[in-house]
């Protein structure tokens, strides 16, 4: 019998946060922490490891502290770092020079500098930060009277006593999930997305702007959903945007505007795939970009005229996934990202593509060796085919040792909705897979309706109906695993978080589904869409799914959960963050209050101070084994923790 990898290794898990090459492709920086956070303060580490073959890479960390987004300066003599050295949780950017020693702090801004990036020259570097000190926490707190981040240009020989604010006053600079600022080529300024308020649900559709160094402030372009800062091109002609082609949820097509603003063109009409990050080539016509294709991430490298697609290989030729924000330096025709894929945890590869010559692939960092001798699940790919004729596709996760025959069968629904599954390693605390296949259960991973990596009209055919065509694709999925004599219809069990733990509580909720499981576990899920849209920090995003109740309540009433509560027999965990903002911890307590009050068996965990993510490596192991022991009680299956979480 196999020992399953213990909690404490998979809490202990060495992540990578930020990779950027060198501008001569000589060194790669990057970040690493552990996967669970030990106390209040996030802790990483920066590193600089040479790309020629040598493994031995160079800790550069000297102070314990949060280490974020190295970057290289232009000419590559120099690195940047964001790091709360001096005060913890308030993070400046403290410069490396010759022989990467001895940081120097750069910054002082109120509050600590969110992002930052170099000027062409080297010279200024541009953040974003606060105009004045950050409220005291303990104040009145005005709603929807966020502080707003400014745009601040910092002369790097002059240092923090230089800085000087260039954006206008009651204009917050800043994207969703982006610094929100890129600067142009000739380094008279900066494309930037601003907007008038810094709360996330506005952020989402923040305009684009031309922002001088002399404080100019130009309007472009109004585009919705930007999830990927606008690029400017080469010659300066163009930019290269990541937004909605029609509207929110179908937000990742590549798409291009000129400089001077007008109707951005879109590059790849119906591509079968979503585009997350782009990297100009010099010659201003082509681009780098990354593009998640149906259950994997890769790079190509995209006609932006023409629409040609040429895809670049994978790190051995294996199914996988490019993590995000690769580092492309065209000019030395190399790139540096991090890469996983079904039995491999994060690690650094460098990829060299000089014109005449084979491109060739090095792993430069080895984060987990210990990975290599746990006994994990064979991954497959598997895709069936929906009710009306539709093929839809997923990952499936065997019970380690697993030769033919029904076995128990986790189905472990995404988040987003606006996600996917793909090939990478699934242990974690959000990421159950190959933990639970160590327990003896196949693990099924369904990309249904609504995922990304299948093109916008797959994305958005979930609008004004989240929880109904994917709940169908999902058990269209679950009939099909039966029917090939893998999963044993009697010994069925459901789980997810976000948005995975909305579709289960639609699961436990539907007719056509509320009778199939033998438990399940809701995380951090939507119940009552209604309640949601009044308490949640993304309001404007997602009633774009379920629909506006202040014009009609009757169709987002009608896609909530909570409303059939009455119907429900399955056995059901809730786990939630306490202080989440994306989904208040209120909608798990409704579906939780509503069970105990049928005498349905029920428990609600909340992790205090945690949001919508659970980083507390404590937190992570209670989370672990109670998931691990709800399903194994459940499916009578022996949960194999004597020795699993012992320190």
């Amino acid at each position: 019998m196999h020992t399953p990898t213990p909690l404490t290794a998979i809490v202990d898990l060495l992540a990578l946060q930020h990779v950027d090459l060198a501008p001569d492709a000589s060194r790669v920086a990057y970040t690493v922490a552990p996967a669970g956070q030990v106390g209040a303060r996030p802790l990483t580490t920066l590193h600089v490891i040479p790309t020629n073959g040598d493994i031995t890479a160079a800790d550069l960390t000297d102070v314990a502290a949060h280490y974020q987004q190295p970057a290289w300066s232009p000419d590559g003599s120099r690195l940047a770092v964001l790091a709360d050295r001096d005060v913890a949780g308030t993070a400046q950017v403290w410069l490396l020079t010759p022989g990467l020693t001895n940081p120097q702090v750069v910054s002082d801004l109120p509050g600590g500098v969110r992002a930052f990036a170099w000027s062409p020259d080297g010279q200024t570097l541009a953040c974003t930060g606060l105009r004045t000190a950050p409220p005291d926490p303990a104040a009145a707190i005005v709603v929807d009277d966020e502080p707003r981040a400014a745009l601040w240009l910092i002369d790097v020989s002059a240092g923090a006593s230089a800085a000087r604010s260039v954006s206008p006053d009651g204009w917050h600079i800043g994207g969703y999930g982006s610094r929100g600022f890129e600067w142009l080529p000739d380094g008279s300024g900066l494309i930037v997305l601003a907007g008038r308020s810094a709360r996330t649900n506005d952020r989402i559709r923040s305009a684009i702007y031309r922002l001088t160094t002399d404080g100019d402030f130009t309007h472009i372009a109004d585009v919705e959903g930007t999830t990927f800062d606008p690029q400017p091109s080469p010659d300066g002609t163009a930019l290269a945007l990541i937004a909605a082609d029609e509207r929110i949820p179908a937000r990742w097509a590549l798409q291009v505007l000129p400089i001077g603003g007008c109707t951005p063109r879109l590059v790849l009409p119906g591509l079968d795939g979503t585009v997350d990050a782009v990297t100009w080539l010099s010659d201003s016509q082509r681009v780098v970009a990354q593009i998640s294709v149906h259950q994997e991430a890769k790079l190509a490298t995209v006609d932006t005229e023409t629409g040609d697609v040429q895809w670049h290989p994978q790190p051995n030729d294996t199914r996988g996934e490019i993590l995000e924000n690769a580092s492309i330096r065209p000019k030395a025709y190399a790139q540096a990202y991090g890469w996983t894929s079904d039995g491999s945890a994060d690690d650094v590869w460098f990829r060299s593509t000089r014109p005449g010559e084979e491109p060739t692939f090095r792993q430069l960092t080895d984060l987990n060796p210990w990975l290599r001798g746990q006994p994990l699940g064979e991954v497959r790919p598997v895709a069936w085919t929906a009710s009306d004729g539709l093929q839809i596709e997923g990952v499936l996760i065997l019970p380690v040792g697993y030769s033919d025959g029904a076995v128990p069968l986790m189905t472990h629904i995404h988040g987003g909705p606006a996600s996917a599954w793909t090939h990478r390693c699934y242990l974690g605390w959000h990421d159950w897979g190959q933990m639970l296949a160590q327990r003896g259960m196949a693990v099924f991973l369904p990309n249904p309706r609504g995922s990304t990596g299948r093109g916008s009209a797959f994305l958005s055919a979930i609008v004004d109906a989240y929880g109904e065509p994917d709940l169908h694709d999902i058990l269209s999925g679950i009939d099909h695993l039966v029917a090939e004599g893998i999963a044993d219809a009697e010994r069925l069990v459901v789980g997810g978080w976000s948005g995975g733990g909305y579709l289960t509580n639609c699961l436990i909720t539907h007719p056509a589904a509320r009778e199939r499981f033998r438990c399940a576990i809701a995380g951090a899920g939507v119940s009552n869409w209604i309640s949601f849209l009044g308490t949640a920090d993304i309001r404007d995003v997602f009633n774009r799914y379920v629909g506006e109740p202040a014009h009609d309540p009757e169709p987002t009433w009608a896609l909530s959960p909570v409303r059939l509560i009455s119907q429900v027999s399955t056995p059901t965990l809730y786990l939630q963050g306490e202080a989440d903002p994306r989904v208040p911890a209120g909608q798990s307590f409704e579906m939780y209050a509503g069970l105990r009050a049928r005498g349905v068996e029920t428990q609600m965990v909340l992790y205090p101070g945690a949001r919508h993510d659970i980083f507390l490596r404590d937190q992570q192991l209670d989370l672990l084994e109670r998931v691990i022991r709800w399903y194994c009680d459940h499916l009578d299956l022996d949960p194999l923790l004597d020795d699993a979480t012992s320190a």
